[in-house]
């Protein structure tokens, strides 16, 4: 997502997993910063259509396709239980387990429900993508590399 938007800032009131990116991405890029706020929809199976600089996708399952979308729809791919859990408020089944767990512990499992990357693999993963040429990407990067792996301190 933040290759996606270049590094500017992704909000939008009513765009679907903004609770949970939104604190890490505003981290990440600083709240306020003076890019162009790009919005973020939800496209896939059974979700209507609505235009967006940013979708997120669904990755099926079984094939590993993306969702298509139209350009300039930028396509942001998630795994097939994420995206379902964002679009429908389903959560996923526990693997390993014959019975569910029940709602009441969701909330113990799943920790302000946020999007926290792990900051040694969030870098590598950046390393490796052309947009970290960009300035605002690049400037994300230098500040946690080389001796600083953890997002907590950007």
């Amino acid at each position: 997502m933040l290759a996606a938007s270049g590094g500017d800032p992704v909000g939008d009131p009513r765009s679907p997993g903004r609770e949970v990116f939104r604190p890490t991405l505003d981290r990440l890029v600083g709240a306020g910063s003076t890019g162009q706020e790009r919005t973020l929809v939800l496209a896939g199976p059974g979700t209507p259509h609505t235009d967006g600089d940013l979708a997120l996708i669904p990755e099926h399952p079984q094939t590993g396709e993306l969702w298509p979308v139209t350009p300039p729809m930028m396509p942001v791919p998630l795994a097939w239980d994420t995206w379902r859990h964002l679009a429908f408020h389903r959560a996923p089944k526990p693997v390993g387990r014959s019975i569910p767990i029940p709602p009441d512990a969701l909330p113990a499992l799943l920790p302000n429900h946020r999007f926290e990357p792990n900051g040694e693999i969030f870098l590598n993963v950046l390393a490796r993508l052309p947009q970290v040429k960009q300035p605002r990407l690049r400037a994300i990067y230098d500040r946690g590399r080389p001796y600083n792996y953890t997002l907590y301190n950007f």
